[in-house]
């Protein structure tokens, strides 16, 4: 697993312009330069790239849940911000990113239940769906 900080606007700005390292790191505790400002960022979420996950059957909400967005946090207490599914063909897909290019072209069919509780006939779905029988890899910050 890789771990890595999301750098804010602030962050990529105090890279850019200013002379070092060192200089950019003095931004968020006694700014002396006129291109930085002071400002906490320790406070932001932190990532990490899960791969090559193995498929969670008991996990079934993940298609259950139809278009609900925030499946993610109820199942991993945390935001996906990037995902990949390995076909059975062992190939992987492109990156999906939740809500932008995420839509399954097949439904949740007439008769499915998880955990109990009756799915939506006929609702539409996530990609992250095959998350119970399918390898994947996604990018999760918490």
């Amino acid at each position: 697993m890789k771990s890595f900080q999301v750098l804010s606007l602030f962050a990529i700005c105090c890279l850019w312009m200013a002379p070092s390292v060192q200089a950019c790191k003095k931004c968020s505790v006694d700014c002396t330069l006129p291109e930085c400002m002071p400002y906490d960022i320790s406070q932001q979420s932190v990532c990490t790239e899960v791969t090559h996950e193995l498929p969670v059957p008991s996990q079934c909400q993940w298609g259950a849940n139809g278009l609900y967005r925030h499946t993610d946090f109820q199942l991993l207490k945390g935001r996906i911000i990037a995902y990949k599914l390995q076909w059975f063909n062992q190939k992987w897909s492109s990156w999906f990113v939740p809500e932008y290019n995420d839509l399954d072209c097949k439904r949740n069919m007439l008769g499915q239940s998880c955990a109990g509780k009756p799915v939506c006939p006929d609702s539409l779905r996530k990609m992250w769906a095959y998350f119970c029988d399918h390898n994947h890899t996604y990018i999760i910050c918490k």
